[in-house]
């Protein structure tokens, strides 16, 4: 896949594809009882060191966070960064399914739980940024007529994807020194790339209008 978003005008909204499969990790309802499909996972998934299928080996919870993360490849992240209490870090996804199935579109909250590390680095090449540096690329109305890369769309494809690093030797650091088991997993966009290092993940679904930092005067 090429490392420019398309120039034309592509809200969140639009993104679609063909391989968006639903969710199928434990806990539907909501949506579903609605009397529409839905996503599952977005009830509640939610993966802990202490939670998950009872497997002595850790098996079972490790491939449930596998699952978790393969069923937003491709689609579109609109948002990451460490939450306002500092603590957890989030991705928000907004995840679409073929219209055929009859599943809703969602905005997905990833939630890394005790993420004591993250590493953010551009997916970009140098010679993609040197064509990408005009400012009117970030901006909505004018940026999508230009050359480069179009900062202003707001949003980048989950591709090639996320991977959890089996037998993280820095997770394993983490787990010795605070005492509670830590994974690594490595996110790939379009734009930017990651590598998380936390201990549990929360999956939830997003209602409209949620921001994930307001400016107040006591702020």
């Amino acid at each position: 896949m090429p490392d420019l978003l398309p120039r034309q005008k592509v809200p969140p909204c639009s993104h679609t594809h063909s391989q968006a499969r639903p969710l199928t990790l434990p806990g539907s309802g909501g949506l579903a009882d609605q009397g529409r499909p839905a996503w599952p996972a977005v009830l509640g998934f939610f993966y802990s060191r202490a939670g998950g299928t009872p497997d002595t080996t850790g098996r079972v919870e490790i491939a449930e966070l596998r699952r978790a993360l393969d069923d937003v490849f491709d689609q579109a992240v609109v948002y990451h960064a460490y939450t306002n209490y500092m603590r957890d870090y989030e991705v928000i996804v907004y995840v679409t399914a073929d219209p055929r199935t009859g599943i809703q579109p969602a905005y997905l909250r990833y939630l890394f739980k005790y993420c004591v590390q993250v590493e953010a680095s551009t997916a970009l090449s140098p010679d993609t940024w040197r064509k990408s540096l005009d400012e009117r690329l970030t901006d909505p109305e004018i940026g999508p007529d230009l050359d480069g890369y179009v900062w202003a769309v707001r949003w980048q494809p989950l591709y090639p994807g996320a991977q959890l690093i089996v037998e993280s030797r820095r997770a394993q650091e983490w787990a010795e020194q605070v005492g509670i088991d830590f994974h690594e997993v490595r996110i790939q966009m379009n734009g930017h790339n990651l590598n998380l290092i936390f201990s549990e993940l929360e999956v939830s679904q997003l209602a409209l209008g949620y921001a994930p930092y307001l400016v107040a005067e006591d702020r």
